[in-house]
């Protein structure tokens, strides 16, 4: 900025006049330029408050962008999440079904559940008894960290409600026995293309 504006000088040696008074052509010359300077000069001042506008829509479009950039970041993490869990199945599994005396239990061993994208965790095992006799029961928990170890398992004679959407995590589905009857293993959830659930045991 301090060589923005240049004003020329005038010359010692130069005359201002000449013999009739008149400004010689050296000195109108040196006045025509520094006058042009000054209203350079006044002008980028005059400029500054539309320079200023500009800069602050600038800073509202970068923002925006920046914004936008962000949620379709988030947007892709979520389809990227969903679709993992959507195509996640267990390894190790197994549901048992028993007669309680007066009710029937389902029994949850330890697991793995293995994601679409590769990776998997361990999930403990667990239990959930008061349930109906001969009854299907489809066995999910919900779990948005995807971190596994102990979760809280659930139950439901509904299979659109177990279905593996948003953090809803199945693990498959059993009959529970008739009273006094035999216990009866159930059918996990199997890997992409193998169905979502095997076919019941017995059905």
């Amino acid at each position: 900025m301090a060589d923005f504006v240049r004003i020329p000088t005038f010359s010692q040696r130069d005359p201002a006049v000449d013999k009739d008074g008149r400004f010689t052509n050296a000195t109108l010359s040196t006045l025509n330029d520094a006058l042009g300077q000054i209203v350079v000069a006044i002008n980028a001042i005059a400029a500054l408050p539309e320079i200023q506008d500009a800069l602050v829509e600038l800073d509202a479009a970068t923002a925006a962008a920046q914004a936008a950039a962000d949620n379709a970041n988030a947007a892709t993490a979520t389809n990227t999440a969903t679709t993992s869990l959507a195509n996640s199945y267990v390894s190790g599994l197994t549901l048992t079904a028993t007669d309680a005396g007066t009710d029937a239990t389902i029994t949850i061993s330890a697991h793995t559940r293995v994601y679409g994208d590769g990776t998997s965790v361990s999930v403990s095992g667990g239990s959930l008894t008061g349930l109906a006799y001969d009854t299907t029961y489809y066995v999910y928990y919900d779990q948005p960290s995807r971190s596994g170890g102990s979760v809280t398992y659930q139950s439901t004679t509904d299979p659109t409600i177990a279905a593996q959407t948003g953090d809803r995590h199945v693990v498959g589905s059993t009959t529970t026995p008739l009273a006094a009857g035999a216990p009866i293993d159930g059918d996990p959830v199997l890997p992409p293309g193998a169905g979502a659930i095997k076919k019941l045991s017995g059905a």
